[in-house]
């Protein structure tokens, strides 16, 4: 809530009256949506490609989704209200704090949405593994803990809750900074610790050193979430009371900035198909000599001399798709590669040197 202005400040909001920073939330909130809508669309084709059905992950990103999209639509608002202004042409000073809060509010849950999401997708490739699982169920119990915490912060930051948009009742509020600065870390940590949890797991598959730095790389890419927040995390020092419209344009930009990366970061992993799609379209001569190799097979998985051809659903066949087998992971040391081609109905073995 915008606090009372001095006289100094007063002449200076007035000597830059026409100052305006609405455009950038604006077009920067446009930009963010659409990318995020772009990667679940992407995602949503990924799955329909390689005919595998919508799954948790996949309804928790559009839960994340949904939350950005209330988020953006907050943000619209409150630039509405007079946001990117000076605070002495806030049209309704008490709305405008309100909004602030709900988006506030919205970020919080936008985060977790979509850090369950990439945990939910990684459960689903390495859930075999019995100490990773129980990490990762540890570690969605701290996400949903910093995240309750951040909203009861936002929503009870002053006492009695009005007091955050009516200067004129009697009470107290947090200090701004703290209530911000502490949070945003953990969000920082949280968001590393997720982007980072299956790279071991896939360094030790049995496959290509190629392909693991491929997978490897995907997983880094996806981690630019980090540096979004990292961005935020810094920048909410700027908050400010005494013209509080001007100095929240950075945060409100950076916090959909971070929940729209961060839904492009975790559906990044799962839009192999469409990568495979592209690039292999022109290629059409390999994948004919493919299935007629394995026409010539017999269609029932065989072993001869130690061979072993790794059933769908495992954690390498998977990675090998990123995103065409519905099963979860079963990471073995001594397994042979096998590309599972989602309704393609063949199967490529590779054998490991």
């Amino acid at each position: 809530m915008p606090s009372l202005l001095s006289s100094t400040e007063i002449e200076y909001e007035l000597a830059h009256i026409h100052d305006n920073r609405a455009p950038n939330v604006v077009i920067s909130a446009a930009i963010c949506i659409s990318l995020a809508i772009t990667a679940v669309l992407l995602r949503l084709l990924a799955r329909r490609l390689s005919k595998v059905r919508i799954l948790a992950d996949d309804y928790m990103i559009l839960f994340a989704l949904i939350i950005c999209m209330g988020q953006v639509a907050a943000c619209l608002y409150s630039v509405h209200l007079g946001a990117g202004k000076h605070v002495i042409l806030l049209k309704d000073p008490a709305a405008y704090a309100k909004t602030i809060i709900a988006m506030e509010v919205l970020y919080c849950i936008g985060t977790a949405a979509f850090k369950y999401s990439a945990l939910l997708l990684f459960h689903r490739i390495f859930g075999s593994v019995p100490r990773f699982t129980a990490f990762l169920w540890c570690f969605a119990f701290v996400i949903l803990a910093n995240n309750i915490a951040e909203v009861f912060l936002s929503i009870f930051q002053c006492t009695p809750v009005h007091k955050a948009w009516d200067l004129n009742v009697e009470g107290s509020c947090v200090n701004i900074l703290l209530a911000a600065c502490i949070p945003g870390s953990l969000n920082v940590i949280s968001d590393v610790v997720t982007f980072l949890l299956p790279i071991p797991l896939i360094w030790n598959l049995h496959m290509e050193r190629n392909r693991k730095i491929q997978l490897v790389g995907i997983f880094l890419l996806s981690g630019f979430v980090c540096i979004a927040s990292t961005y935020r995390a810094i920048i909410v020092k700027r908050l400010s009371h005494q013209d509080a419209s001007w100095a929240d344009v950075d945060p409100i930009i950076w916090a959909i900035v971070e929940n729209s990366i961060g839904i492009v970061s975790a559906s990044l992993p799962t839009m192999r198909p469409i990568y495979s799609l592209i690039v292999r379209g022109h290629h059409c001569s390999s994948v004919e000599r493919s299935c007629e190799r394995c026409n010539n097979k017999s269609p029932t998985p065989r072993s001869s001399g130690g061979r072993r051809v790794r059933k769908p659903g495992s954690a390498t066949s998977w990675l090998e798709t990123l995103g065409t087998s519905d099963g979860k992971g079963s990471c073995q040391s001594d397994d042979h590669e096998c590309l599972e081609k989602g309704g393609a109905g063949w199967t490529e073995v590779v054998e490991m040197d």
